[in-house]
C-alpha cells in the first residue's frame, strides 16, 4: 500500500496526498501577481498564496507565520481572481473564505 504520492503539480507546488485512505491537501501556490478586486497585485515570489476556510483560519495563520516568519496579508477568497487558482482550504479541502499572501510593498 502506498502511504503518499504526488497527484498534481502546477504553478508552484500543489500536492494531494493520500494517507490512510483520506485525502490531505498541501497547496502552496507561488505566483508573481494576482487579480484582487479587479486590480493587478504584485506578490513577493518567495511567499505562497494559501487559502483557508473560517474553521481553519487561525491554524493557517499560525502555520504561515511559523513557516515563513512573516504575517500574511489577507483578503476575501472571492476577491481573488484568476485561472488556475485553487481556492480550497489547505486543511480540509472545502471552499475557502480567506486568502493569505504577501504583497510587494506592504
Amino acid at each position: 500500500m502506498v502511504d503518499s504520492f504526488v497527484l498534481l503539480r502546477f504553478w508552484g507546488r500543489i500536492e494531494a496526498t493520500i494517507m490512510n485512505g483520506k485525502e490531505a491537501f498541501d497547496m502552496d501556490m507561488k505566483m508573481k501577481s494576482l487579480q484582487i478586486e479587479g486590480k493587478e497585485v504584485e506578490l513577493l515570489a518567495e511567499y505562497p498564496v494559501r487559502f483557508a476556510c473560517m474553521e481553519h483560519l487561525e491554524q493557517e495563520l499560525d502555520d504561515y507565520v511559523n513557516d515563513f516568519e512573516a504575517a500574511p496579508d489577507t483578503y476575501a477568497a472571492q476577491a481573488v481572481e484568476g485561472d488556475g487558482v485553487d481556492k480550497r482550504c489547505r486543511e480540509c479541502g472545502e471552499p475557502a473564505q480567506i486568502a493569505l499572501l504577501k504583497e510587494k510593498g506592504m
